[in-house]
């Protein structure tokens, strides 16, 4: 037998509580919104107060049963929204230097050893072939370039640039625009999650309300992309 999830009961306990009080707290003006809606000549009758008290009791059922329905609903969307970002914050409130992580470097012998030269062979011939080796970043990190133009829809910005680049990989397989990763530097958060770019303003602001994200449209001043 499948399990009720705990914010299901939850949401609905919340929702007629909600409800039930708001009621409470509303009885003067439930019994006056009663009396108005009545017709004059059942006013003066001997049904008044029976008619009174029946559509007073229609009244707050449903009142309550529509505030307990909003509040249900608003915790849903709460709960969808939460589910979206599980573990993921949106901004940190605490600034911390990002230090670069310590490399180790391998110390080499200063005299090589070569194999003793075969016989018809000139010792030259014996030294291993010098491998040209391609270049490295001495950081480690991506390479950096300057942003060509463009609006970008900013999701994320964080202080941590390996976060960035988790929710770069998790969003550039859900969405049809490139997800990228900029920095801007001496910003609170300067490692920010964009996507893009679009050609106006406009666009970005369409895209993020189409795909349903929390983000906010910006330009590319100040902004550095990086290639993964």
């Amino acid at each position: 037998m499948e399990q009720i999830p705990f914010f299901l009961i939850a949401r609905i306990l919340l929702g007629l509580a909600a409800g039930f009080w708001l009621v409470r707290k509303m009885r003067g003006f439930i019994r006056k919104l009663a009396v108005g809606l009545m017709p004059v000549r059942y006013r003066v009758s001997e049904r008044s107060f029976h008619l009174q008290t029946r559509l007073s009791a229609s009244l707050a059922f449903f009142m309550a049963f529509c505030v307990a329905l909003a509040v249900f609903l608003g915790l849903g969307k709460v709960e969808r929204a939460a589910r979206q970002h599980p573990w993921i914050e949106k901004e940190e409130s605490t600034y911390s230097r990002h230090e670069p992580q310590s490399q180790t470097m391998e110390i080499l012998s200063t005299e090589p050893v070569y194999p003793a030269p075969e016989s018809g062979s000139t010792a030259q011939d014996s030294l291993p072939a010098e491998e040209i080796q391609p270049p490295q970043d001495e950081t480690g990190q991506p390479r950096s370039y300057d942003v060509s133009g463009g609006y970008y829809a900013q999701l994320f910005a964080f202080q941590q640039e390996e976060r960035a680049w988790a929710q770069q990989r998790y969003w550039e397989k859900r969405l049809s625009y490139p997800v990228l990763v900029a920095i801007a530097p001496g910003t609170r958060g300067p490692y920010k999650v964009l996507v893009g770019p679009f050609r106006q303003k406009q666009d970005a602001r369409a895209y993020l309300r189409q795909q349903k994200l929390q983000g906010f449209p910006r330009n590319d001043e100040g902004l550095r992309l990086y290639e993964d």
